[in-house]
């Protein structure tokens, strides 16, 4: 009797393991890395300066890029009128001159979504929700987000 419920009980045991470990598997999260722009368009209330893959600011902007998509998980239903903002705000527009693809995990369809692009937009408004999204001109829906704090770009463009 003893044995059939140390046997019993080791059966729910691996049970309840199979069923946690099923139901508590982690979601896949990824954000393919965007390409090297040609060029980096700083809009700044109406002012336009171009910063050229020579400059020092470059790689430092495209690199923090990076790091702020890696929290995208999907279009966002924020506004973002790219003509307002390079006139009221601060835009950076990165510019490639062919289309490039940026692959995500979606976690709330569950499936790898992309888009390609030939432009890439960030808005660096802190207190604005579009300072939290990146928007693209291509294939595919956007604005994508959420993106991380924009402080990091702020603080190389002012040095």
């Amino acid at each position: 009797m003893k044995k059939k419920v140390l046997i019993l009980l080791a059966i729910i045991i691996v049970c309840c393991g199979i069923v946690t470990m099923f139901f508590n598997k982690k979601e896949k999260h990824y954000v393919s890395p965007i390409e090297n722009p040609e060029k980096i368009a700083v809009y700044n209330k109406g002012t336009v300066t171009n910063i050229s893959s020579s400059d020092d600011k470059y790689k430092k902007l495209v690199d923090i890029a990076n790091d702020r998509i890696k929290s995208i998980t999907g279009e966002t239903l924020c506004a973002f009128m790219k003509e307002d903002l390079k006139k009221k705000s601060i835009l950076l527009e990165f510019d490639y001159s062919n289309e490039n693809k940026l692959s995500y995990w979606d976690p709330y369809s569950k499936k790898e979504k992309s888009i390609t692009y030939s432009k890439l937009y960030f808005c660096l408004d802190k207190n604005d929700s579009v300072g939290k999204v990146m928007d693209f001109e291509g294939k595919g829906y956007g604005p994508l987000g959420f993106l991380s704090s924009p402080d990091e770009m702020i603080a190389v463009l002012n040095n």
